[in-house]
């Protein structure tokens, strides 16, 4: 009896050295699941989309729902969306089938307006005050409308030039500027031009041209700051009284895929080289005076990239690989999902994690390392 005791007490004293072991030797790198908050119908979901505070606007074809970042729904309301365009900007959202001409804008409280364009709709944008513009087509006329918050149209711009076509256009938070973007085919090479009108007038004050170039990325850092996107180019313009100065220019060798910002920083993402053949993930971080503040290279391409409203910090994924990487270029957590995700979404901290797949969404809390 005293040898089976013995010899019990000797596992069991392996068995704590074994755990010991595997404690010590433990990377952190894991993670603690919430729970499923949301369950659809397969290819449902649309997106996800923060808010800047933890919370969300969840988007599906049959559903609009606004989720606090315990994931409690705040309200839920019914749409019926064959083929739903969003538009977001932090606490406003903004969704239309386009084909019905119609737009509607919700901010965190619900529904805050709905607009019905009397011609084709081609594009719209919703900004961080609420204020919304949009693009449609009238023969060969094409109109440009402003709302303010309210739902009132504070502007309408007639374009009507003869291969110059207009692509995308944005508004200032204060609502007093607007920005349009137009493709101009009338060269051998397309070229872009940016023109800017005040709101309260009818009037160009400003323009930008970009030769041999296809310049449609518009973005409000500010009231008086905008930055323009292009191929490969990143131009920072500020606004003084009826001018426009530039403030800061970024050439890059690479193509340039896409591009996140909060009011802290911005994230350029670089996928290839200009002939195409460079398939490495290559990440930039720059703060808001255009000054390289950081790196972040992978062999791997990465399709999923979003910048934290809150932390200084982008999530990249790729199928269900994700990666939280810090403006140093540091690798903050991995995730392993199960199954392939449509939507990533930070939410009230940089490890807490919204993931969507194809018939669910659910919060996991992801370790980092060393944690």
């Amino acid at each position: 009896m005293k040898t089976k005791i013995v010899k019990l007490i000797i596992v069991l004293l392996i068995a704590v050295i074994f755990i010991a072991l595997a404690i010590i030797n433990y990377d952190g790198n894991d993670f603690e699941s919430d729970g499923t908050i949301l369950n659809y119908d397969f290819d449902n979901c649309q997106g996800v989309f923060e808010t800047g505070d933890g919370n969300l606007f969840f988007c599906a074809k049959n559903y609009v729902k606004f989720l606090n970042h315990n994931s409690d729904e705040k309200w839920s309301i019914d749409v019926n969306f064959s083929e739903p365009v969003i538009s977001h900007d932090k606490k406003f959202l903004a969704m239309s089938d386009m084909k019905t001409n119609s737009i509607f804008v919700y901010s965190d409280k619900g529904e805050l307006y709905s607009i019905k364009d009397e011609n084709k709709l081609l594009a719209f944008c919703v900004n961080s005050s609420g204020y919304c513009s949009s693009i449609s087509k009238d023969n060969s006329t094409y109109k440009i409308n402003v709302y303010n918050p309210s739902g009132d149209k504070i502007l309408t711009y007639v374009h009507s030039e003869e291969n110059v076509f207009p692509v995308n256009t944005a508004v200032s938070p204060d609502g007093k500027i607007l920005a349009i973007s137009y493709i101009d085919t009338n060269n051998i090479n397309i070229d872009s031009k940016i023109t800017f009108m005040y709101t309260n007038q009818n009037d160009i004050f400003a323009s930008v041209q970009k030769k041999d170039n296809f310049a449609c990325g518009l973005n409000f850092l500010s009231n008086h700051d905008i930055i323009i996107v292009s191929d490969d180019n990143i131009t920072c313009e500020y606004f003084t009284q009826n001018n426009l100065n530039e403030k800061w220019n970024l050439d890059f060798e690479k193509k340039l895929d896409a591009i996140d910002f909060n009011n802290d920083f911005i994230a350029v993402k670089l996928i290839a080289d200009k002939s195409g053949k460079d398939s490495q993930s290559n990440i930039k971080f720059y703060n808001m005076s255009g000054k390289n503040i950081g790196e972040f290279k992978s062999d791997e391409q990465y399709n999923y990239f979003k910048v934290s409203a809150k932390n200084n910090c982008v999530m990249l994924g790729s199928m269900n690989d994700f990666i939280a990487v810090n403006t140093n270029g540091k690798i903050l957590w991995e995730y392993n999902a199960q199954g392939e995700q449509k939507f990533a979404a930070f939410l009230d901290k940089p490890n807490k994690i919204l993931f969507v797949s194809s018939t669910k969404a659910y919060i996991v809390n992801v370790k980092g390392k060393g944690e």
